[in-house]
């Protein structure tokens, strides 16, 4: 390797000439190479530093965000397990003896509440466990609580008065917890509900069935239906055709299938008589003036045709909330009833044989407790008949009297009757808030109320 040569100046005795000479010597390369290369290692030291600080605080920031995403995907996941425990309380109280003084016992885990699951104490206070899923611990806790309804004395926490109690619901999963607190309420039921005929019910017709759904959490979807059902008689069950009861079957006396199976929950046959209540509807004594209707034709409070509705086509009968007298109603021709219960239910009160068919029932607030339609008629034939559509919500209470379900109708809601016949492949649609045939409380669930913890 070539390198640079230095001139320098040595100096000579006089008696060699006494000049000066000039010689080249080599410079001392090797240091400075040194000191280049000890720079070159100091400044990679610190770029290495600088970026091992800024992989460090990156993958600090990292496992944060990645904690913050775990810690909140857990505590969704907490809160959907605790609406689930409410959820499986109510249907248990619903479905079961309603006796909230029960649910309050054992520490408010008695009464319906008792097969909901294991015992478990939580802070000092009894609950209900289910586990779900596969974490361990991870599951429900469910606890009944008293709503302080006392209006003297000491409140009994073990003591319901005002048909109110609080259901307490705590989901786990993994480290997070919600608990979500509602207030279940069991009235007396007004109409009797259900799909229930005292002397016989009979369904047929290709692509008719039976399934239900529950007002309290929404319209019926075709998606969300359910199996409970229940259809009840003091007499004969008859399912033909291929129609499926998806619920129970109970007949007073045989249940009997075209098709096998046409009952997809329990068929009891040869059952106790089921009284309804009230029983029988009562008459209405003064037709309504007509305040409160629009459409078709009606004959007033006198007269021959007293207390006569008529409507044909083109005829869209709306009533506006309020209860209605009448001695028949009679649609037909493609006419509607529709109504508009947006302040209140609507009560159709009739006395005489009865159609509300044409183009079928529209009730605009897709809650069969707004519409009820009650016939005092004591006939054993064709009472009521009734054709239903995608709006057909209602309560249909005809004791003493056949009601006939138009061919390809969808119902929903309740339909009591003497008997009930359906041969043209009519869909029912059971909601199941309503209750029962024997006019059992009906249960619902409020002032829902997540707790953060």
């Amino acid at each position: 390797m070539y390198e640079p040569r230095r001139w320098v100046r040595t100096l000579r005795p006089a008696s060699a000439g006494g000049r000066d000479r000039i010689r080249p010597r080599r410079a001392a390369a090797g240091s400075r190479r040194a000191r280049q290369e000890g720079v070159a290692l100091v400044t990679v030291l610190i770029l290495a530093a600088v970026l091992v600080s800024l992989s460090v605080i990156a993958s600090r920031d990292a496992i944060t965000e990645l904690r913050i995403s775990r810690n909140d995907q857990l505590a969704k996941d907490a809160s959907a397990v605790a609406e689930a425990g409410l959820y499986h309380a109510f249907d248990l109280v619903k479905h079961n003896a309603i006796d909230l003084n029960a649910c309050l016992s054992n520490g408010g885990t008695g009464g319906a509440l008792a097969t909901l699951g294991s015992t478990a104490t939580l802070d000092g206070a009894s609950y209900r466990f289910a586990a779900l899923g596969n974490i361990s611990g991870g599951g429900y806790y469910v606890r009944a609580v008293d709503d302080s309804d006392e209006t003297a004395g000491a409140n009994d926490p073990t003591r319901d008065v005002d048909g109110s109690i609080w259901l307490v619901s705590r989901g786990r999963v993994g480290g997070a917890e919600r608990r979500i607190d509602v207030l279940l309420t069991a009235r007396a039921g007004g109409l009797p509900g259900g799909i229930f005929g005292k002397g016989s019910v009979t369904f047929g017709g290709n692509g008719g069935y039976i399934d239900s759904f529950d007002s309290a959490q929404g319209p019926y979807t075709a998606a969300g239906a359910g199996s409970q059902a229940a259809v009840g008689s003091n007499g004969a069950i008859l399912l033909q055709s291929n129609v499926v009861d998806h619920g129970d079957a109970t007949a007073g006396t045989t249940v009997s299938c075209s098709t096998s199976p046409c009952v997809t929950g329990t068929t009891t046959q040869y059952a106790p008589t089921v009284t309804l209540n009230p029983d029988p509807a009562p008459n209405c004594t003064t037709y309504t003036d007509g305040t409160g209707m629009t459409g078709g034709t009606y004959y007033g409070q006198t007269g021959k045709k007293a207390g006569q509705l008529v409507g044909g086509s083109g005829d869209n009968i709306v009533f506006t909330s309020g209860t209605y007298c009448f001695s028949t109603v009679n649609v037909s021709g493609g006419g509607l009833v529709t109504a508009n219960a947006t302040n209140g239910p609507v009560i159709i009160k009739i006395n005489g044989v009865s159609s509300f068919g044409g183009g079928g029932v529209v009730n605009t607030t897709a809650l069969a407790s707004n519409l009820e339609i009650i016939s005092s008629y004591t006939g054993v034939k064709g009472g009521l008949t009734i054709n239903g559509g995608s709006q057909a919500y209602m309560q249909v209470y005809a004791p003493d009297t056949e009601v006939v379900l138009g061919g390809g109708t969808d119902f929903y809601g309740s339909l009591v009757a003497g008997s009930i016949s359906s041969t043209g492949g009519s869909k029912v649609h059971s909601d199941v808030a309503l209750g029962s045939a024997s006019g059992a409380a009906v249960v619902t669930l409020s002032a829902w109320h997540e707790v953060r913890n």
